[in-house]
């Protein structure tokens, strides 16, 4: 813009002056269009003033003292919905839509808090908290505390565009902000309270929890027992030939531990699934991997259930390369 109005002005100079001498020389030599010549030579006149005139930063002054405003969150409403047993929040902000604002619930004696995490639309946040494990929202006042993240890629990237980073944002908050490594952190406190009169005790929400606990075991337990009895038997020979053809596939295997290696967090077991006379045929081994630790040693004999992953290649220890088809068990008995 301010290229552009200079330009503008240079161009009105260069006419202004080219109309100017040629009206004087008109006037010299007594022709008749050096008087409408001299006049025309205003136009470009005005132009130019108007150009000086014109502030091009006026804009940018402008978004700057937008800029420069306080940043602020504040509630507009609160209210408990006991039939869906919610707590819904709306609050007021000046901050750019897309934001993704975290807004965390603290009940005053420590019973109970929830978090969400709405966006910013149309200048307003709308959070709903409830606990979907069953836990009941108990009664009592609830601090409404807030925070956000910030940095150039994940968290708001769009807040960081316009406010800048760190340092350039600190000034235009009524709170704290940390600096971390690849991000910021504005912690805008406790912006309210809401009062829960009509809620449910603690033992209320304790005991209804416990409930949901329960049922949820239940459901566990016989989504276990549906998986266990809908795994699949595979032949050895047929799954060697090729593992990726059952990748994916849920099964089950029955077989002696050849070797077992295990740390905190995973174990590794080579398994002989195939029963002869004399027990189980080293030759037909599978290899599993599982997310933890068992009680099983070698020379046991267990059950696996789990996931078909295509095959595991590994040097022997006489440098020998070994393929055996992999699983990714869930269970082990």
């Amino acid at each position: 813009m301010e290229t552009l109005i200079a330009f503008v002005g240079l161009g009105s100079i260069v006419i202004f002056i080219i109309l100017l001498l040629i009206g004087i020389i008109g006037l010299i030599i007594k022709k008749g269009w050096a008087k409408k010549c001299l006049v025309w030579s205003l136009v470009p006149l005005l132009v130019l003033v108007v150009c000086i005139v014109v502030d091009p930063e006026d804009g940018e002054m402008e978004e700057q003292r937008t800029l420069e405003e306080k940043i602020y969150i504040e509630v507009a409403e609160t209210k408990y919905d006991k039939d869906n047993d919610v707590i819904v929040v709306s609050t007021e902000t000046n901050l750019p839509d897309g934001t993704e604002v975290n807004l965390h619930l603290w009940h005053e004696q420590e019973l109970a808090d929830y978090v969400d995490n709405p966006i910013v639309k149309d200048g307003k946040l709308n959070a709903i908290f409830g606990d979907d494990d069953g836990q009941l929202v108990v009664s009592g006042t609830y601090k409404i505390e807030t925070i956000m993240f910030v940095n150039e890629s994940e968290y708001n990237p769009h807040f960081y565009d316009i406010y800048g980073s760190y340092s350039e944002v600190s000034s235009l908050v009524d709170g704290t902000i940390e600096d971390y490594y690849d991000h910021y952190v504005i912690d805008f406190g406790t912006i309210g309270n809401i009062e829960v009169i009509d809620g449910y005790s603690d033992e209320e929400s304790d005991e209804a929890l416990k409930e949901s606990i329960r049922k949820k075991e239940e459901q566990q337990e016989q989504e276990l027992q549906m998986k266990k009895q809908n795994a699949k038997e595979i032949r050895f020979a047929e799954l060697d030939k090729n593992p990726d053809k059952y990748y994916g596939e849920f099964i089950k295997y029955r077989g002696e531990i050849i070797q077992i290696m295990e740390d905190e967090t995973s174990t590794v077991i080579r398994l002989a699934v195939t029963k002869d006379s004399y027990g189980y045929d080293f030759n037909d081994v599978v290899y599993i991997t599982y997310p933890g630790a068992t009680p099983f040693v070698d020379e046991d004999i267990i059950t696996v259930y789990g996931t078909i992953m295509g095959s595991h290649t590994y040097e022997s220890q006489a440098g020998h390369n070994i393929s055996l088809p992999l699983i990714e068990a869930e269970i082990i008995e």
